[in-house]
């Protein structure tokens, strides 16, 4: 025990040093994960106005500030009009970014204007091959477990999703498809090893076209693969370093499933990784990405304090 408790305060001691150290080099550009990252649904202090005021607040620092999310049309519902209102009234000049689907997707914001970068669509004939390759999973998805998929599809989405997108909810047990990804339930009885081990089917199945994401929960995305076989996420954080010429040392990532969809953004070699996870949840090791956020309490809380810390305040 005492040796456990021993490497917990050296691996804490030194991801101290290296927040230590990003703050006095100087930060370019942070990128964060959103829900359990940024966003806490369940406190207001860090709900959607407050993310948004966040960004806002790293711009006007000069630093880059760039959301890389899962989420689909609920970001371009949710917090892409919060920060297009922010952005318009401070005639904020700094570049905000958004993006959607694991990376799939980049918009760009700036005096109350958005800009779509780039989006990776998936037309119909590749939803329904991707149903395709869930229904061979053979799983039982019941009626309860899809019924917020359903009432989600009746919702107005702006034409964000086209209808034809929002009937595959109605139509098909445990999966909702939209133009830049396909979010896919697990059974919630199998558990963690199970949805891990499905996670992999699905990948296998899917092959070197697509991209399946998993964030540890009954709950999987499937999106349209980068060049190359990339990770969304990390290519969103290498391209936009290289896009405002801010060197790795001075790129810092946010995210709160290392061992998830954000892993390959926290383990960046090319960036300077920390996570908001328990020391007791991972294993983590002494110098090796991504680093611990010190901090009790409300996780969420640890990120928006570090960035304050990086910011100088």
């Amino acid at each position: 025990m005492s040796e456990l408790l021993t490497h917990e305060a050296a691996v804490l001691d030194f991801s101290t040093k290296k927040l230590v150290e990003a703050r006095a080099r100087g930060v370019g550009l942070m990128a964060f994960d959103y829900d359990g990252t940024l966003h806490d649904s369940k406190d207001e202090n860090y709900g959607t106005e407050a993310v948004a005021q966040l960004m806002l607040d790293i711009a006007r620092r000069g630093v880059i500030p760039a959301i890389i999310t899962a989420r689909g049309a609920t970001a371009l519902t949710g917090i892409l009009p919060i920060l297009l209102e922010l952005s318009a009234a401070e005639q904020q000049s700094s570049s905000l970014y958004l993006a959607t689907a694991n990376g799939g997707a980049l918009r760009r914001i700036a005096y109350g204007q958005v800009n779509t970068l780039y989006e990776r669509r998936l037309p119909m004939s590749e939803i329904r091959l991707l149903l395709s390759h869930y229904s061979k999973l053979g799983l039982q998805i019941t009626a309860d477990e899809a019924q917020r998929m359903r009432s989600d599809a009746q919702k107005d989405w702006q034409d964000h999703i086209p209808p034809e997108y929002l009937q595959v909810a109605l139509e098909h047990n445990g999966a909702w498809a939209e133009p830049t990804k396909m979010t896919f339930l697990f059974p919630r009885s199998a558990g963690p090893e199970s949805w891990a081990s499905l996670v992999l089917k699905m990948r296998e199945s899917v092959g070197p076209d697509y991209m399946v994401a998993w964030g540890g929960q009954a709950v999987f995305d499937v999106t349209k693969a980068l060049p190359g076989g990339i990770d969304g996420k990390k290519y969103t954080v290498d391209n936009l370093g290289i896009m405002h010429s801010v060197s790795p040392d001075r790129r810092v990532t946010f995210g709160d499933t290392p061992d998830g969809n954000d892993s390959a953004m926290l383990k960046n070699p090319l960036s300077i990784g920390f996570t908001n996870k328990d020391i007791n949840q991972y294993p983590f090791e002494i110098g090796v990405l991504p680093y611990i956020l010190p901090g009790t309490g409300n996780k969420v809380a640890r990120v928006h304090d570090a960035v304050r810390n990086l910011l100088g305040e």
